[in-house]
């Protein structure tokens, strides 16, 4: 597993596009099954059609994955040999490794940058987290999980989160339990709930419907809680990188 001590770039100010700042944030995780490819799109979703950011997905991994196909009519537009236009004007994705010239020629016009790890642990995504302002850690959400984890470290380094994805509160093993048992402060944790129905948006290409802005009278509880926690995680990761900088 890497140490969460590489994370120790200086991080910058709220994203401008005036300057064409942005802030990158890094997903790893070392479990199977532990979402991050959904993760990755939620989050994504939400600031781009709630908060009208401009996002890119890096793709980093070694194994294939394609976000676009739950995107119908994705295009090649914006630096055309590289990059899918899932939602016009505002998220974009990178479905391979590129170099880091790319990287930075691509994500200078972004206000976000998500960097998909999966598990790599070799010398590149060492310096990518070394880069990086935020590193968010995804586990499953079960005491073995954390185990494993807090057998390497004991503390957290300030730029970490800990994410638990298709989060289930009534479980036994639910986020304050985990708090308690490993001592996680608020500003190290955070949740997605499980959302069968934004798995159906994903399923059916309904993904930017479904993340629009509606009145809550006009929302499930399910999608309620499910864009709350989104916000709750948003504030987070920009809140740690903004306090780095104070």
């Amino acid at each position: 597993m890497m140490n969460p001590s590489f994370i120790m770039s200086k991080m910058r100010e709220y994203p401008d596009r005036k300057m064409g700042g942005n802030v990158k944030i890094i997903f790893w995780g070392s479990d199977r099954m532990c979402s991050i490819g959904m993760n990755i799109l939620a989050l994504a979703g939400y600031l781009v059609c709630q908060k009208s950011y401009r996002v890119t997905i890096f793709e980093m991994t070694k194994e294939p994955c394609n976000l676009a196909e739950y995107f119908p009519g994705t295009h090649k537009k914006y630096a055309k040999e590289y990059i899918d236009t899932l939602i016009e004007k505002g998220l974009y994705y990178v479905s391979r490794p590129v170099s880091k010239q790319i990287m930075e020629r691509i994500e200078w016009n972004m206000d976000v940058v998500f960097v998909n790890l999966a598990n790599r642990t070799d010398e590149e995504a060492k310096r990518m987290m070394k880069e990086a302002d935020v590193l968010v850690v995804n586990l499953n959400q079960d005491e073995m999980s954390f185990d494993r984890f807090f057998r390497q470290y004991a503390n957290l380094s300030a730029r970490i989160v800990l994410l638990l994805g298709n989060y289930l509160e009534d479980a036994a093993c639910n986020k304050s339990y985990l708090q308690n048992k490993y001592r996680i402060s608020d500003e190290h944790i955070a949740v997605i709930p499980f959302s069968r129905e934004f798995q159906l948006a994903c399923e059916q290409g309904r993904i930017e419907t479904y993340m629009r802005p509606k009145r809550k009278a006009l929302m499930t509880k399910t999608k309620r809680n499910f864009i709350k926690e989104l916000e709750n995680l948003a504030q987070l990761l920009f809140k740690k990188r903004k306090r780095d900088d104070a």
